[in-house]
């Protein structure tokens, strides 16, 4: 990846979003889960977009983690034969379980 990983998590999440039965969707989903733990780490040439006080917790570092969870367990999940499911699987051991919220339901 050549650290553009905000734009790369967005496009990724229109993509995957927008063409569910893409042919190469395990890649998309390994795109956007490391892009996401990426960007959580505060890596990257682009910083994260201002965001309105209202909408500020849509880039926080727990809802970009989540993101990236979200999407390399699909990947794992749904593609046991990608080339990318052990860099996933990597991923997934680095970012250990989701935070439990105490009254979540």
């Amino acid at each position: 990846m050549k650290k553009a990983y905000f734009a790369a998590y967005k496009r990724m999440e229109e993509l995957i979003a927008g063409y569910p039965e893409f042919s190469q969707l395990d890649e998309a989903l390994y795109i956007a889960g490391m892009s996401s733990l990426r960007l959580s780490e505060g890596k990257g040439k682009q910083g994260l977009p201002k965001s309105p006080p209202e909408a500020v917790q849509e880039y926080s570092t727990e809802n970009l983690r989540d993101d990236a969870r979200g999407y390399l367990s699909r990947l794992v999940k749904e593609f046991p034969e990608s080339k990318f499911r052990r860099e996933a699987e990597d991923a997934l051991g680095q970012l250990g379980s989701a935070k439990k919220v105490s009254g979540a339901q």
